[in-house]
């Protein structure tokens, strides 16, 4: 096993490769550090407009708008599947304005396709769910008023410009919270402008990535659509599996129970899956650096290694202060989501779990192992799906939260044992686990 800061790993602080202006580059460690800031505005900021919304609205409304927004997440898959294989190719040395034009190309084909469906079916789903159908509809633009904003994210995770990433990362929640509060105000505020503030906050990000983001000179490249299609054709079922996990037990609620115990589950899952959130910007730092090192013939198991540990320790923070706060954090959505805290509690197994997943994947996408992604994803719905009807049908949302817990907890326990035999690589290692202390050390002494 190689010690922690050997050549065929550089250190957390350190550059992959130079910077041309500045001399060098953040690494894994300060990357990291910036994406949980923006991580952390944009979450608070967005956890406001969920509170005011809750606290204006009730938990039916909430209900209601976690189901169509669920519902729309379906759809993810068709547009930012060309995420990762778009950060990869660039670093393979393809001309960006040719990737990113034909992502965005891609992208907005897959945006428009899934809304022409999601008019298609808003009637039969609505009656499903008990949901306004224009409500479906008009949900679903997110996706072609977001697909610049993947694209620029993209671009800029890939450049390592991780800080301007973020700061146009939180640009959305905060227009959004302001269109919130104006909204309030006027007592205009409804599911439907609800929906129209999420709308207007993702157009905020687009703008801004179009701002500073002059002249692309975009093109598309044939060669560089069949590879994006070849690979990211795989992480579409991928992403739609993976939703069928995150959305099954609201969705399923919502038809079972209603949407009143809906909106209180979704709360209680939205604030656990901030530990997943949190996950996702240490492996937006993780997965480029890693990209290179592959992409060198390096090594990329030091960089899994640190990213588990660091994912464990924030989503083990996470999960301690809503074990000890959590019914005070639920009552201030109101007197009937204080009945989802043993849910929560329960859900913070599913956090730490699914956060430790995204290393994981992180290390057999790069690998070109995304097939194996989907065939574990295809595994864990398939036992979701009834596990889910099971536990909700005898528990309620308590028993959602149970199912769902289960599936992760059995797929990270298989994700590492892929990564194992595929990469020979451990979720930790002894060497890891002594530089984090070390590095802990250092910086309470200093």
């Amino acid at each position: 096993m190689p010690p922690p800061l050997s050549d065929d790993a550089p250190p957390m602080a350190t550059p992959l490769m130079p910077d041309p202006t500045s001399g060098r580059r953040p690494g894994v460690l300060e990357n990291s550090a910036l994406n949980l800031g923006g991580l952390v505005a944009a979450s608070g900021l967005g956890a406001l407009s969920g509170l005011i919304t809750a606290r204006t609205l009730g938990e039916e409304a909430v209900g209601i708008l976690a189901v169509v927004f669920g519902l729309i997440e379906f759809g993810r898959g068709l547009t930012n599947f060309t995420h990762t294989p778009s950060i990869l190719e660039v670093h393979r040395g393809t001309d960006e304005g040719a990737v990113f034009g034909t992502s965005l190309l891609l992208k907005l084909v897959g945006a428009f396709l899934f809304v022409a469906l999601a008019a298609a079916a808003a009637p039969a789903l609505g009656a499903v769910f008990h949901v306004p159908p224009l409500a479906i509809v008009l949900t679903s633009v997110l996706l072609v008023v977001g697909a610049y904003q993947e694209v620029g994210t993209a671009r800029f995770e890939a450049a390592n410009q991780m800080l301007t990433r973020n700061l146009l990362v939180a640009l959305g929640p905060f227009v959004g919270l302001s269109a919130v509060v104006v909204f309030v105000l006027l007592g205009r505020y409804d599911i439907y402008t609800a929906i129209a503030t999420s709308l207007i906050g993702t157009a905020a990000m687009s703008l801004g990535f179009l701002a500073l983001w002059r002249r692309p000179r975009f093109r598309f490249h044939r060669p560089t659509a069949g590879y994006l299609l070849r690979y990211g054709g795989k992480l579409v079922l991928s992403s739609f599996l993976t939703m069928v996990l995150l959305w099954t037990d609201t969705l399923m609620i919502s038809a079972l129970l209603g949407n009143a115990d809906a909106g209180v589950y979704n709360v209680v899952f939205q604030l656990t899956f901030v530990m997943v959130t949190a996950s996702v910007a240490i492996g937006v730092a993780l997965l480029p650096a890693m990209s290179e090192l592959a992409s060198r013939g390096h090594d990329t198991g030091v960089a899994y290694q640190r990213g588990t540990l660091l994912a464990l320790l924030l989503a083990t923070l996470i999960a301690l202060v809503y074990v000890a706060l959590g019914r005070f954090i639920l009552a201030l959505y109101g007197a009937a989501f204080v009945a989802g805290y043993v849910p929560l509690v329960v859900l913070t197994v599913f956090g730490v779990a699914a956060a430790l997943l995204v290393p994981a994947q992180s290390m057999l996408t790069v690998h070109g192992r995304a097939s194996l992604l989907l065939l574990l994803s295809l595994a864990q719905a398939s036992v979701n799906i009834p596990l889910n009807y099971y536990f909700i049908g005898r528990m309620g949302i308590l028993g959602a939260s149970i199912a769902t817990t289960l599936v992760f907890v059995l797929g990270l326990l298989a994700t590492w044992w892929l990564v194992r035999r595929t990469t020979g690589a451990w979720p930790l290692s002894r060497a890891t686990l002594r530089e984090g202390w070390e590095k802990a050390r250092a910086r309470l002494r200093g």
